[in-house]
């Protein structure tokens, strides 16, 4: 069996989990989620002590990797959160291609807003790009918000795209983004 493989990106805040989640009550596919992914292998005894060896055991809680503390750390120094890139970046590569080759479904949705960093780009059949203005965004950020300085500009997500999708936070937005993702599977199936 061919999977179809789209590559969901943007920003931080720009709505692509949420255009996700909302695109699991039209479509059935294997959601690849790269932020859950990361998060999940801090949980990993392998990873937690490769992260103790280069931030110190200050970003443990009861043997658990503190997320919190290691943000502090890698959002405040940009060296520190290149270390923290080279650990965890291959794991979550290697872990989304072992998802993809367990998958028995043909479509395949792998969003995060890393997808070039992680070298995902190259395994996409399309990409789509979810942008917002910055004061949408902000809105919706949460405790994200230190994150921003670290992140590409949008220019770089449009530039890597097939389509871009503008979140204006109305239910159009949804709407649209389906009706794309539908199109994009229907004409793969076609080929």
């Amino acid at each position: 069996m061919t999977k179809f493989i789209i590559g969901l990106t943007g920003q931080v805040g720009s709505g692509k989990t949420f255009a996700a989640n909302q695109l699991c009550n039209h479509i059935d596919f294997e959601y690849i989620d790269l932020d859950k992914i990361g998060h999940d292998l801090l949980t990993k005894k392998d990873v937690i002590s490769k992260l103790c060896n280069v931030f110190g055991h200050q970003i443990l809680d009861m043997n658990k990797i503190n997320r919190k503390t290691l943000g502090d750390i890698v959002f405040n120094d940009h060296l520190k959160l290149d270390q923290l890139n080279l650990i965890v970046h291959p794991l979550i590569k290697k872990e989304t291609q072992l998802k993809i080759n367990a998958t028995t479904k043909s479509t395949i949705l792998i969003v995060g807003a890393l997808l070039e960093e992680i070298n995902l780009i190259s395994i996409c059949h399309k990409i789509i790009t979810i942008t917002a203005s910055e004061k949408d965004q902000f809105k919706y950020l949460g405790k994200k918000k230190k994150i921003v300085k670290h992140q590409k500009k949008i220019k770089f997500y449009e530039k890597m795209a097939d389509f871009v999708v503008l979140n204006d936070f109305k239910k159009e937005f949804i709407d649209k983004f389906i009706i794309l993702v539908q199109t994009l599977i229907q004409e793969n199936l076609n080929l």
